[in-house]
């Protein structure tokens, strides 16, 4: 049952993949008025998702489950910098945000959109756009964590947990840096290039791709964005949903500029303050495998 009367439904239903959500690009979604979303669940145990779905328009959206009931949504706009990517053939100007509850382990919920025009479901999707004025330090805050941003170059500046003694802030610290690529030929080891899957820098001097960034702050019920300009080539999203407790960042580098002839390695830095680490840190692969790792140290 894909809503409340199916039998209403006189199209059939072709299942089409979107490939390129990664670039918030979907032909179904930005060129039908109704479509079905079907979420799969590859683990083996229920979980939640926040839906992301490319729409072209700033209008109200309605979104019920198979049941019928309405589940709660939110238009994010996108960053101009993805809207201008080279290559991206896409009239979505906006996300639309829901949360799917209890997908079912190795299962889908299906979820039926709508596009109303509907003042009042607008007015409660919309976010608000606040452009950091340089004035004072920026927070964003959910149920358990709060991220800072230096009110003078609009850098993260620390992110605070909710503990049972209340906020614990811990001072941390990104930006985005380049290194000089290695040239060569790659006919011998010793004139190897840097390129793809090889990062080679030609020194070990990082140079910054800006010392501030041009920032703004998207608000609304399901999750706050920061909305974060280096350079025309270097841009990053920071995400808080609402009740999660991990912060999302999300970079796009690119086209990388080479008119000058030198190959640039990007890399993101960030720089714990006050939390001693003696060199090691933990990484995994979408949660995966966990990997302990030592910083300037190889076993073998």
């Amino acid at each position: 049952k894909l809503q409340p009367d199916a039998s209403e439904m006189t199209e059939s239903l072709e299942p089409v993949f979107c490939a390129l959500l990664n670039v918030s690009s979907c032909q179904v979604s930005e060129t039908s008025k109704t479509f079905v979303v079907t979420l799969y669940n590859p683990l083996a145990r229920p979980r939640q998702y926040f839906a992301r779905i490319s729409v072209p328009d700033n209008v109200g959206y309605k979104v019920t489950d198979y049941m019928g009931n309405a589940v709660e949504a939110q238009l994010v706009p996108l960053p101009q910098a993805l809207i201008a990517l080279p290559g991206r053939n896409s009239t979505a100007k906006y996300d639309l945000v829901f949360i799917a509850e209890n997908i079912p382990p190795l299962g889908f919920l299906q979820f039926h959109v709508q596009s109303t025009g509907n003042i009042r479901i607008h007015k409660q999707q919309r976010s608000t756009i606040h452009a950091l004025h340089h004035t004072k330090d920026i927070h964003i805050i959910n149920e358990n964590l709060a991220v800072g941003l230096d009110d003078t170059t609009g850098l993260l500046k620390s992110i605070g947990v909710v503990t049972p003694e209340g906020m614990k802030e811990i001072k941390v610290h990104q930006t985005f840096l380049w290194y000089a690529g290695m040239s060569g030929d790659n006919s011998q080891e010793e004139k190897r290039a840097s390129g793809a899957y090889i990062f080679r820098p030609n020194g070990t001097f990082a140079h910054p791709v800006s010392t501030f960034t041009n920032t703004s702050v998207i608000q609304g019920s399901l999750v706050t964005e920061i909305h974060q300009v280096w350079s025309p080539w270097v841009s990053q999203v920071t995400r808080l949903y609402t009740g999660q407790l991990h912060v999302q960042m999300e970079w796009l580098v690119g086209p990388i500029p080479i008119e000058d002839g030198v190959g640039k390695e990007v890399v993101s830095r960030v720089v714990w303050e006050d939390t001693p680490t003696n060199g090691t840190f933990y990484t995994d692969s979408n949660g995966r495998e966990i990997l302990k790792r030592v910083r300037d140290f190889r076993s073998t």
